[in-house]
């Protein structure tokens, strides 16, 4: 530096006061940009976010109160039953049960790529509201409790201590491997639909998987021959489940791109989900009939509660529940909003 410009102080900080002047400006330019741009995509995001509210606050509130209607008051659910004797009004309520649920994934659906596509982060203030979305997309397709139960009620009836030598969820998730494989072996929807002998095989591997795990235990063969009636009974739960690629391939089927709005995408209406309906043949019916699984022949009323569709579908509505009080509080709403009020009065929401 006093090489060139010499030995004159007053050149030198001249030269650093100078360059210290371009680096600031510089610098103030790059972060007033980062800055502006964060904002963009700040205002972008809530943007996007409160565009998706209200559609996806109607369709679970459309859903909420379907399930509503034949979750807590009795007798309403003869719909899914006898489909080829019901009537006009009977079938009109079942394709409008599926409809609910597919309109719900497809906004969902929307709503994720819309954010994805936009590559941004949620809001701050929509916390609650994507852990909604979260907890209806896990009563979906979790059914890992289902499991558990199963491998509760064995050890119940074959006395068994749940000393384990590995976690129980390990085990519950070993049994129904072995469920599953006899079922898909004999084509059979639960174990109390198998032939006797049937039954007796199965028995004995889940009473063998449950003694080789169970520190201690011995269940001996005229046990296991006593009771194979009553543990078929045990793991004959009717699963059907929405996993996350069934939720994601139902809801692309219903999004379709948009010509206006703020929004990317649009969900079809009931005429258009009809057609698709309609048309065994169409690419999409494979995702009707995944949807229908969910409901076809669904008892609420059942004594047996061997049904496990009935426990998924109440998770949902509590999810809904959930999703409504996160709206509720993102949008500073003061009035009672009825889906709430209707929700404490459920007997099985805590």
């Amino acid at each position: 530096m006093e090489t060139l410009l010499g030995h004159d102080p007053r050149l030198v900080v001249a030269a650093l006061s100078i360059g210290g002047a371009i680096i600031g400006i510089f610098l103030k330019e790059v972060v007033v940009r980062i800055f502006l741009e964060e904002r963009k995509e700040e205002k972008l995001s809530r943007k996007i976010f409160s565009s998706y509210f209200d559609p996806i606050e109607s369709a679970s509130s459309d859903l909420f109160w379907r399930l509503n209607e034949f979750l807590v008051y009795r007798g309403r659910d003869s719909f899914f039953s006898n489909r080829e004797t019901a009537t006009k009004y009977e079938k009109y309520k079942f394709d409008s049960t599926l409809y609910r649920i597919a309109a719900l994934l497809g906004w969902i659906r929307a709503y994720r790529r819309e954010i994805n596509g936009f590559s941004l982060n949620a809001p701050d203030f929509a916390f609650d509201f994507e852990n909604a979305l979260g907890s209806i997309s896990h009563a979906l397709s979790d059914g890992s409790f289902i499991e558990r139960q199963r491998m509760q009620a064995l050890c119940e009836l074959w006395r068994i201590d749940q000393n384990f030598d590995i976690r129980p969820a390990e085990i519950a998730a070993h049994l129904d491997v072995i469920l599953q494989r006899h079922l898909s072996q004999h084509s059979a929807e639960i174990a109390t639909g198998l032939e006797a002998d049937e039954k007796a095989s199965l028995a004995k591997d889940l009473a063998a998987e449950i003694s080789q795990r169970t520190l201690g235990a011995d269940i001996s063969q005229s046990v296991i021959d006593e009771t194979v009636e009553r543990a078929m009974q045990a793991v004959s739960t009717r699963e059907s489940w929405l996993y996350r690629d069934f939720q994601h391939g139902i809801g692309d089927m219903m999004i379709k791109e948009s010509s206006w709005g703020t929004r990317r995408f649009e969900v079809i209406g009931f005429r258009e989900f009809e057609e698709i309906l309609s048309n065994s043949k169409s690419n999409d019916y494979v995702w009707i009939e995944r949807l229908t699984d969910i409901i076809d022949g669904l008892d609420v009323q059942s004594k047996t509660k061997n049904d496990a569709r009935v426990s998924m579908l109440k998770n949902v509505y509590s999810a809904i529940i959930e999703l409504t009080e996160a709206l509720e509080k993102i949008q500073d709403r003061r009035s009672d909003n009825p889906l709430l009020t209707a929700a404490r009065e459920s007997s099985f929401v805590s």
